[in-house]
């Protein structure tokens, strides 16, 4: 047999031995291990360096290799003249690069949600006051300048406090609520209804004694709801006139109480037409500076004709005089007197 085709033989025997040993390795086939080879192969080995030694040149004999062992529990010897070549290891692949990390600026990605600590119970009271607020202002038509909505706010809720204080106090005879005018201070509210004046020239008529029966007791306290002498409150708005709705609402209970149709009288007529008498419109004035008005114009006219503007303007004499609103005096009782 040629030499190359022997060789070939040898090879693809030895190669089909090595893949069923090794297969066998892996599925544990069962079979008893196999004899080793190495006394098999050894007259072959003889024939090739044999053959070898015939052919080559004196000066470049060959030297045989030894033959090698593939693995270590393997019984298999292979020539290593006839192991195909092993093409380098491959480097591993490198590893992936972790995320690249954004540096960091003034605006943080949000954290994972956490549950909401609890809430103050000052935080809670204060938004609670803030809808009450905005309800306030809804029902009394407010409305502020940006720069000018905390201030007010604030003022707000202080007069709250002390609103709510006084309801609570035990023994109080009346209560306190927070009208239109609870987003202003005491000050600011004195600038605008401060409506008394002290020293009004002319105005004060001589004090005398109240003029009562004295066989008849008086009684401890007066209702005059009750006895139909007083008519609905009506509101002055930021005009310091709260003088002229007393005057009227004077004169509106003798009405009633000498027996006339009692009706809502005209504020505005005083504040237009009395200033001449002492008082000065929505600046302030006094009750009998208003009744000295009253009994020279021998009477009001009814609010219906001659309605409140909350400010001073033209005095208008074409209104009607109401019946039973004609003044024949009035007199100043000294304070603290029944």
């Amino acid at each position: 047999m040629p030499r190359a085709a022997l060789i070939a033989a040898v090879a693809v025997w030895l190669s089909a031995t090595a893949l069923l040993a090794a297969a066998c390795e892996r599925v544990n086939c069962g079979v008893s291990e196999p004899q080793p080879l190495q006394p098999l192969l050894q007259p072959l080995n003889q024939q090739f360096a044999a053959e070898s030694l015939a052919s080559a040149p004196p000066q470049q004999q060959p030297v045989l290799q030894q033959p090698q062992v593939i693995g270590a529990a393997s019984p298999i010897v292979a020539p290593q003249q006839l192991q195909p070549p092993v093409a380098p290891a491959a480097p591993p692949a490198p590893a992936p690069a972790p995320p690249a990390v954004p540096p960091q600026t003034g605006k943080q990605s949000a954290a994972p949600a956490q549950s909401a600590p609890p809430v103050p119970a000052a935080v809670e009271a204060d938004a609670e006051h803030q809808r009450m607020f905005s309800s306030w202002m809804q029902t009394h038509d407010k409305a502020y300048k940006p720069e000018h909505l905390h201030t007010r706010f604030n003022i707000w809720r202080e007069n709250l406090k002390k609103v709510n204080e006084h309801n609570a106090a035990a023994g109080q005879t009346y209560s306190l609520g927070m009208t239109h005018f609870a987003d202003q201070t005491e000050a600011e509210f004195l600038e605008t209804h401060a409506c008394f004046l002290a020293n009004a020239a002319g105005a004060e008529p001589p004090l005398r004694e109240f003029a009562s029966a004295q066989d008849k007791a008086a009684p401890v306290s007066v209702d005059w709801r009750n006895k139909s002498a007083v008519t609905p409150v009506r509101d002055q708005g930021n005009c310091g006139s709260c003088y002229t709705f007393s005057s009227a609402g004077a004169v509106e209970g003798a009405m009633a109480l000498a027996g006339s149709t009692m009706v809502p009288l005209s504020v505005q007529q005083i504040l237009d037409c009395s200033s001449r008498y002492g008082n000065a419109g929505c600046n302030g004035g006094l009750m009998t500076s208003s009744f000295s008005y009253v009994k020279t114009n021998k009477g009001l006219c009814a609010d219906t004709d001659y309605s409140y503007k909350g400010k001073v303007g033209r005095c208008a004499t074409s209104c009607s005089i109401a019946g039973g609103t004609a003044l024949a005096g009035y007199t100043s009782v000294p304070k603290n007197q029944k």
